[in-house]
């Protein structure tokens, strides 16, 4: 039998090398970026709500409200990390979605859908 020796430069090595390499999120980024709308739950969430992808940075997703809730005169916009991108995303609102057409109906309508004449 050969016993393995123990190397502190490889523990240390392989230590950094994981600190040291930053995740990309390539694959992720090019998810989002394929896609229009999401429900996702956010912090200030209470229950799960729609959101339309705007742009995709190199560490984050800017999202925004689908659905002005009441007593606000603007849709708000929301910045997420995408290393806690699994912690809000709950699914894709895809052309497949059942809820699909309600969802870009609110989106292109914007304060129309609630009788504003703008």
């Amino acid at each position: 039998m050969s016993q393995q020796e123990f190397c502190v430069n490889t523990l240390v090595a392989k230590v950094l090398k994981d600190y040291v390499q930053v995740p990309t999120y390539e694959e992720l980024k090019e998810e989002i970026q394929n896609q229009e709308y999401a429900e996702m739950k956010l912090s200030t969430d209470t229950i799960p709500d729609w959101y339309a992808m705007l742009y995709v940075t190199t560490e984050h997703v800017v999202v925004q409200d689908v659905l002005l809730t009441a007593g606000q005169t603007r849709y708000e916009t929301h910045l997420v990390k995408l290393s806690e991108w699994n912690t809000y995303f709950v699914e894709w609102i895809d052309e497949n979605h059942n809820r699909y057409e309600d969802c870009h109906y609110e989106f292109r309508n914007g304060m129309r859908s609630y009788g504003a004449d703008v």
